[in-house]
């Protein structure tokens, strides 16, 4: 089976590989002014990272989905003891809870690896009419050649390469209709852990060396953005 970049991530044990890392995280919590009994979905959730933050520091109900089998497990390892967690191994394009189920809906760098309208529609569904949905995602900052876009898309396996323009329109589409998009400053620290897996091979590490290759030879045509939308 041929390794993936989700892969690699899973099997060296990564948290918080999104721009930012865990300190973007802290920031956009601290300013979302939760309520106590706000419930909250982590897209995505990965190794745990966020969800374990979150459950350090409030009482609220969270709940996190991922669809790699490996970083679900890893997450659950990591926060068992958490009372206030509740972890699924499912596809965020087909979230296995009611409409209007949540009241904040968090994705760190994960909706750009999906089917990105069918995912955005279902963080509609599933969010209620009040809620705050909080998308962190690789965004270019021009239209890139079609050579350019493939590499990319071919090494990460996304589908599609979106501009901020282009993810402003794809969340309006999805019912959203109050957007506000902010730049993650640089000299943020990325806080990130690593949690190596025993069936690292030679080959995860040659991804990694690949993925460090594509951010420094894009620097200047992608970035990531914060992506606040509301419902009402």
């Amino acid at each position: 089976m041929k390794i993936k970049y989700m892969d690699m991530i899973a099997t060296l044990g990564i948290g918080g590989a999104h721009p930012g890392g865990l300190t973007i995280t802290k920031h956009i919590v601290e300013n979302l002014n939760l309520s106590t009994t706000a419930q909250i979905l982590d897209v995505g959730c990965g190794t745990g990272q966020t969800l374990a933050f979150l459950a350090e520091t409030k009482s609220n109900p969270l709940f996190g989905v991922d669809q790699h089998p490996v970083m679900i497990q890893q997450a659950k390892e990591r926060l068992q003891g958490y009372h206030n967690v509740t972890l699924h191994q499912a596809n965020i394009e087909n979230l296995p809870f009611p409409k209007a189920y949540f009241d904040v809906i968090l994705s760190e760098s994960v909706t750009a690896f999906t089917s990105i309208q069918q995912a955005l529609n279902e963080y509609a569904r599933v969010l209620n009419d009040d809620g705050v949905l909080v998308l962190i995602e690789m965004t270019a900052n021009h239209l890139l050649t079609e050579e350019e876009q493939a590499e990319i898309e071919q090494f990460y396996h996304i589908s599609k390469l979106l501009t901020e323009d282009m993810w402003c329109v794809a969340i309006e589409a999805a019912g959203f209709n109050r957007i506000s998009v902010r730049t993650i400053p640089e000299e943020l620290e990325n806080i990130v852990d690593f949690e190596l897996r025993p069936e690292l091979e030679p080959t995860h590490l040659e991804l990694m060396a690949t993925h460090y290759y594509l951010i420094d030879k894009y620097q200047d045509s992608l970035s990531a953005r914060v992506y606040y939308c509301k419902n009402k």
